[in-house]
């Protein structure tokens, strides 16, 4: 995991956020690197690693917020062969912190950068 991080040019995890965790849900909406030091009392790059594993019955969902959306819609818009999809699942409104495509993705996407 140290070595992936280091390749992806980062230098912890605090671009991966907890949606939920059913186990302590004042962790939901942390980062882990947050969550790690509320937890921990540490935000070491070990103990991140530790949290991030955890107790198999106690897994967290983490959403991962990594791309800059100008940047990489940028990308993907320059090409006419594109298409807009979200792997979120269904979600509840206001429940827990899932990631913000799991709230009208395609909508967004078609509203902000389509319409005329």
């Amino acid at each position: 995991m140290k070595d992936k991080l280091r390749f992806r040019g980062r230098e912890d995890y605090a671009y991966a956020v907890i949606a939920a965790y059913k186990h302590d849900k004042s962790l939901n909406g942390l980062n882990i690197v947050e969550a790690t030091k509320k937890v921990r009392g540490s935000d070491s790059l070990d103990d991140q690693i530790e949290m991030v594993f955890g107790n198999r019955e106690e897994r967290q969902r983490v959403r991962r917020v990594s791309r800059d959306e100008r940047r990489g819609l940028a990308n993907v818009h320059a090409t006419s062969n594109t298409m807009i999809a979200c792997d979120s699942g269904l979600r509840e409104f206001g429940k827990d912190v899932p990631h913000p495509r799991g709230y009208g993705n395609n909508a967004r996407v078609l509203g902000r950068y389509y319409a005329t």
